[in-house]
């Protein structure tokens, strides 16, 4: 059982880690891209914006993690390939001030207090392709890798809980890589669904493999500028001491305005 404050913390540490397209509301996850002048935000969810530009470009940061782990991602639409749209993302994160925040004893803390956190950069680098289908349902894959970079002398454990493990393998151990199946859609009035499966591999980390799952419900005002979400989050990883399996719930507000 994961104590309620070191899921707060792992949920912080992981809300900034990198996560023609047609120009759509509450997109994130596909190869769609906010409408130029839309800005979108949660309380969980980064900021996005649809830049003022012919060409289909957003940014998106998580704001208030911003002055403590720097982070920018920009998603470029690509155009279409028959029946798919194409989108890329390049994201950059720096977590050290976090980190380094989290190495400490008592509650909040991840890490040994005398672990040594060096400057670490880690870059994203995705392709998304998304397909329309019958009845305003949308399937999207997306294959991505991470290359994480350190500089400095280097001290610290593996995060060995849900979502931060992979998602802090890059840092310890150079490379990963993301491979995702989402597929969204809508129920009925403004119910909305969405549903994914990423595989995440680890080459050279101990714990090599891990598969995440997601669930969620949405209900999407018509005006389109505020939504509900709600939903489950499974993982099934393999740590260096062995295969766990952990359920977390997701709950999140949405704004947008353009």
């Amino acid at each position: 059982m994961i104590a309620p404050a070191r899921i707060a913390c792992v949920l912080a540490l992981c809300l900034a880690l990198p996560a023609a397209a047609e120009r759509a509301p509450f997109s994130s996850g596909t190869a769609r891209v906010l409408p130029a002048g839309r800005v979108e935000t949660g309380i969980f969810q980064p900021t996005r914006w649809g830049l003022p530009t012919k060409a289909e470009v957003e940014l998106s940061l998580h704001p208030l993690l911003f002055f403590v782990m720097p982070n920018l991602t920009a998603k470029i639409g690509l155009g279409r390939a028959r029946s798919l749209e194409l989108a890329t993302t390049q994201g950059l994160v720096y977590p050290t001030p976090l980190l380094r925040l989290l190495a400490r004893e008592g509650t909040g803390g991840v890490l040994p207090p005398d672990a040594k956190v060096p400057h670490l950069i880690a870059w994203e680098c995705a392709l998304l392709a998304s397909r329309r289908l019958p009845r305003d349902h949308l399937v999207t894959v997306s294959v991505a890798s991470t290359l994480g970079v350190r500089f400095g002398e280097s001290d610290w454990p593996t995060i060995d809980l849900p979502l931060a493990y992979t998602r802090t393998a890059a840092f310890q151990r150079w490379l990963s890589a993301r491979y995702g199946l989402d597929l969204d859609g809508r129920l009925a009035g403004g119910l909305h669904y969405f549903l994914d499966v990423d595989l995440h591999l680890l080459p050279f980390a101990r714990g090599s493999v891990a598969v995440e799952h997601a669930g969620m419900l949405s209900w999407r005002r018509r005006t389109g500028g505020f939504a509900i979400h709600a939903g489950y989050k499974l993982v099934v990883g393999e740590y260096p001491f062995g295969w766990q399996v952990h359920v977390l719930p997701l709950v999140d507000l949405s704004w947008a305005w353009n």
